[in-house]
């Protein structure tokens, strides 16, 4: 191999250490912080650089999650229907609730997929709506059709 050769990969490793360097850098800030990665929004309320505390605020202000509870009906068989709590059913998120999740979605997640999470936030952004964090919960249902 030639000098031009040796030389084309010590330029092409030097690029790479770079750019490894770049993304260990990013993701040591971003998974350091304590609040919601940039251009992150609930229900179109941006909770960007907030803490979860100011993330619910801000979302009470704006009249997300802020209803006392939801009913639920279910349908059963033999035309039987129970009205239970959405809330118990898992399928109402309050506001600290809705924080608490926007806040998971851009941490916790282990320091690459965080790392990555940020990076997208900041060029695309992310919006979350509460109805996805919801998880129905069938012990609950389960109990209250018995």
């Amino acid at each position: 191999m030639g000098t031009g050769g040796r030389k084309a990969i010590v330029i092409v490793a030097v690029i790479l250490a770079v750019f490894a360097a770049a993304f260990f850098g990013l993701g040591a800030y971003a998974n350091g912080l304590e609040t919601i990665f940039p251009n992150v929004s609930m229900e179109g309320t941006d909770l960007s650089g907030m803490d979860v505390s100011a993330a619910a605020d801000a979302l009470i202000a704006n009249k997300v999650g802020t209803d006392e509870d939801k009913t639920l009906s279910v349908s059963l068989p033999a035309g039987c229907e129970i009205t239970v709590s959405a809330k118990e059913a898992g399928c109402y998120l309050t506001a600290p609730d809705a924080a608490v999740y926007a806040f998971d979605s851009c941490h916790g997640k282990g320091f690459f997929v965080n790392t990555i999470s940020y990076i997208k936030c900041i060029l695309s952004g992310m919006e979350l709506n509460a109805s996805s964090a919801e998880k129905l919960d069938e012990t609950y249902l389960r109990t209250a059709i018995d």
